[in-house]
């Protein structure tokens, strides 16, 4: 990708191209990976310029030579790469889409020559029709000023909230917080437990809480770790209270009375979890204590905002990213910049391919370092990169690319604007918002639909002179373009979490205020009522939130262990096979799917398939339980949490025949042997192709009497039927088995005489 100019490319990602083209009614599958002969190269610099419920715009550079251009498409996850347009200008707007999906492009040049090279894939997204607004809780218990944090606190295999009151504190950009009072809630609402006393001088928050969601004693439960100034506490203390019942499990002074800007969960003793704990204060010193809170070392250099533990050198114990600075597991200064001011936000990821972590930094300006501390690039585009977030928002650009959000001008009126860098550290976006607000925040949502296209939400926009009711939440494509709204949120206070909240690998969003309405909303992608995925085990917190800081400072962890399949439904079929479908996930090669008898139990594959769909054809009777992995050239994905499941039902063998040999009926007699088949509903089957098959006691086929073995389907009575003479069967015992497909319904026996 080129670098251009921040206001140019603003300005040209701002316009919607129309062009000159030729929609073709029955698209044409093609081999997207055919070779063509040609000297046109393949276009380049391709952008989607916007995005509506029904149309998804593209643009690209011109290939010199070029006459016109061919579009090809695919929907995500099925590599059915076909023609839909040609173009003779560098630009083709997509009307043939269906709400709602997720599409991928090719482009290839053409002139008198024949076609060139087929361009890189490139991911479009229509804009959503939802979101769905699923629960709505009351807050209002908390007070105002509250922060959340995200955790399964009362161990139902789902994230509860819990709000977060600071303590009242006059500057709190010089001084650190510490908390006033917690309140729990579950994801329905309910209230699980308080601590502390609400304070309600208390009505906004300018920097972090020590607060933070864990299970830091390994016990399988989380606990909830804050510093706090309780009752009759003349200072303040590290507390630990229990997650389910907020009863105080243990207290511990802490070793500065400034160190409780914010709390940091690592692992520098080289335990199997992360059990250590780092305290901060605003700017100056840190300190590493281990679980049972004595203090390992003491750090005395500047600091940012966060702090960011890691384990770069695979010895177990993690090294930490601290401002310009990496630091040993030992407290020992690896590296530092001298840099001007301070880091906000801080990632490690590997962002250009080359199989080692790098250091991304948002401070004077975004920079990136190698571990050994050399640098691989700075970006000075921007003014001020309060928070950097790290994902493949474009998969044609090698590498990993960096967004966030740059606060150009403080002042009143202010501005701030989104940009995006490349893994290079080329800008290839840069919002050129108009004047009135610098406030915004930006988070990443790795997973909103399900295939793990990233996008970035951007709140807390207040009010410019272009929206001047005040602009409300969005998420952003890769190319800028809102592809979900969330109307109605615009007060310049309010705040976005970002969790899995359920469970089903999907983000959720949710919406809360400081003041005013005290309520949180819960936003999803998809139908959920919250409570599908109640397992009963506790769900142990992700990085990002039991290390939450709200300028993010986090780990690119999107590895093939952490792509699981999401939206996993069963359906069974009018043939009595049942279809098993997901959400394509990105960039993957291929799926395996597994089955259970039951929801907890042992899990077998049954099937591959390199489509996000799948027949099971061998389901047996009764409920079958599915769960689906991701496979790429790195691994398998872990399983789903929670399994979709479908159910077949038998009538069992109907009178007259009876299974039990309770009868002996006469050699010669023609036995009508019956079944139904229903679904969960009761809802008849009657597509099945199901054969019988008859053996003697010493295992050998009765052909002549089972000729032409296929059931037929009786409409009236609603039942399989076969009518099975034994007229060329002598005395004895018999073994009747039926099979539908590959498939064993029933195996009995009858006895003639």
């Amino acid at each position: 990708m080129f670098k251009k100019s921040k206001t140019i490319l603003a300005t040209v990602l701002s316009l919607s191209m129309l062009s000159e083209f030729v929609p073709l009614k029955d698209p044409s599958t093609v081999f997207a990976d055919n070779e063509v002969y040609s000297a046109l190269s393949a276009p380049g610099g391709i952008e989607i310029p916007s995005v509506t419920q029904t149309s998804i715009s593209l643009k690209w550079k011109p290939v010199d030579g070029a006459a016109s251009y061919k579009i090809y498409r695919a929907r995500l996850g099925y590599k059915d790469f076909k023609l839909i347009g040609n173009t003779q200008s560098a630009d083709f707007t997509d009307f043939n889409v269906e709400k709602d999906s997720t599409y991928l492009y090719k482009i290839s040049a053409l002139n008198t020559a024949g076609e060139g090279d087929q361009s890189a894939e490139v991911l479009g997204m229509t804009q959503w029709s939802f979101p769905n607004w699923i629960s709505k809780i009351d807050i209002s218990a908390a007070g105002t000023g509250n922060r959340m944090r995200i955790g399964d606190m009362n161990g139902d295999g789902r994230y509860d909230i819990l709000m977060v009151q600071p303590a009242y504190v006059k500057d709190d950009a010089r001084n650190p917080r510490y908390v006033a009072h917690l309140a729990a809630y579950d994801i329905e609402g309910n209230i699980l437990w308080e601590q502390g006393k609400v304070d309600p001088r208390v009505t906004t928050s300018g920097a972090d809480e020590p607060v933070q969601i864990y299970d830091i004693d390994a016990d399988g439960e989380n606990e909830v770790l804050t510093v706090m100034q309780m009752g009759e506490d003349t200072e303040k203390y590290f507390y630990i209270f229990n997650g389910k019942t907020g009863e105080m499990e243990k207290k511990y002074n802490l070793p500065s009375q400034r160190a409780h800007d914010a709390i940091f969960i690592a692992n520098f003793s080289g335990n199997k979890t992360p059990q250590d704990i780092l305290l901060k204060d605003r700017y100056s010193d840190i300190w590493a204590m281990d679980k049972d809170f004595n203090q390992l070392w003491h750090y005395d250099g500047k600091t940012g905002h966060g702090l960011l533990p890691f384990d770069f050198d695979g010895d177990g114990r993690d090294e930490l990213v601290n401002n310009y600075s990496l630091i040993s597991h030992d407290g020992k200064e690896l590296w530092r910049k001298d840099l001007p001011d301070h880091v906000d936000t801080h990632w490690v990821a590997d962002i250009n391919g080359d199989g080692e972590n790098e250091i991304i930094l948002g401070g004077s300006d975004t920079y990136a370092f190698d571990v050994k501390g050399n640098q691989i690039f700075r970006n000075g585009d921007t003014v001020e990169p309060q928070q950097i977030l790290v994902g493949d928002y474009r998969i044609d650009s090698p590498g990993l690319e960096i967004a966030g959000l740059d606060r150009v001008n403080r002042g009143n009126p202010g501005q701030d604007g989104m940009f995006l860098f490349t893994s290079k550290g080329e800008t290839l976006y840069h919002e050129q918002r108009a004047m009135g607000d610098w406030g915004s925040i930006v988070r990443p949502l790795d997973n909103w639909t399900g295939s793990y296209a990233p996008l970035i939400t951007a709140y807390r926009r207040g009010k410019d002179v272009d929206h001047p009711n005040g602009v409300v939440p969005k998420l952003y494509d890769g190319y800028f373009n809102p592809i979900v709204t969330f109307d109605g949120h615009t007060d310049a206070k309010e705040q976005v979490m970002v969790a899995d909240m359920a469970g089903d690998t999907r983000d959720e969003l949710i919406v809360y205020n400081l003041t005013g309405d005290l309520s949180a909303y819960i936003y999803s992608n998809g139908t959920s009522n919250l409570k599908e995925h109640i397992t009963g085990i506790t769900r142990m917190s992700d990085f990002r939130n039991y290390n939450f800081t709200r300028y993010d400072s986090r780990r690119y962890d999107l590895t093939i262990k952490k792509l699981v399949p999401a939206g996993i439904k069963a359906a069974v079929n009018n043939s009595a096979d049942i279809n098993v479908s997901w959400i394509p996930v990105l960039g993957i090669e291929k799926y395996n799917i597994y089955r259970s008898s039951t929801q907890n139990g042992e899990y077998t594959k049954i099937g591959t398939t390199t489509i996000p769909e799948f027949t099971d054809r061998t389901a047996p009777i009764g409920t079958s339980y599915y769960k689906v992995t991701a496979v790429n050239s790195e691994g398998e994905s872990n399983l789903p949490i929670v399994a979709a499941s479908e159910t077949i039902n038998t009538s069992g063998i109907l009178a007259p025949v009876k299974t039990d040999e309770s009868i002996t009926y006469k050699a010669g007699s023609t036995l009508p042997i019956k079944f139904q088949l229903t679904d969960k509903d009761g809802n008849y089957l009657t597509g099945a192709k199901a054969k019988i098959y008859v053996e003697d006691s010493n295992g050998v086929s009765t052909s002549s009497a089972v000729k032409g073995n296929l059931f037929r389907y009786d409409s009236t009575a609603n039942q399989y039927i076969f009518n099975l003479s034994t007229k060329s069967m002598s005395a004895g015992k018999y073994q009747i088995r039926i099979e539908v497909d590959s498939r064993i319904i029933y195996s009995f026996n009858i006895l003639l005489k």
